[in-house]
């Protein structure tokens, strides 16, 4: 198996469990621990312009699906539809 077809099998395997599980792998849960790591690793050879070219695109659409699924708290307001929930007081 090449690297090539290695990294697009992991890819895969990443991309299914965002569409199955609805969330980001988890630093928590050790099954999810292989494929936490890779993205880490990942993001890290992108931002440092390690990363060939052909992964690039591949590599951003998995982090905006897993940005796309990412959890909001629910004491932070930062997320654009909880905006409207915010109450201030009159004064």
């Amino acid at each position: 198996m090449t690297r090539d077809e290695r990294w697009n099998q992991m890819w895969d395997a990443v991309m299914l469990f965002l569409k199955e599980n609805k969330r980001r792998p988890s630093k928590y849960k050790p099954e999810e621990h292989d494929l936490r790591n890779w993205v880490k690793y990942n993001v890290k050879r992108m931002r440092s312009g390690q990363m060939p070219a052909n992964r690039l695109e591949r590599m951003q659409q998995l982090l905006d699906e897993g940005e796309r699924l990412r959890r909001v708290n629910q004491h932070v307001y930062t997320h654009p539809e909880t905006q409207s929930l915010i109450h201030t007081p009159n004064t």
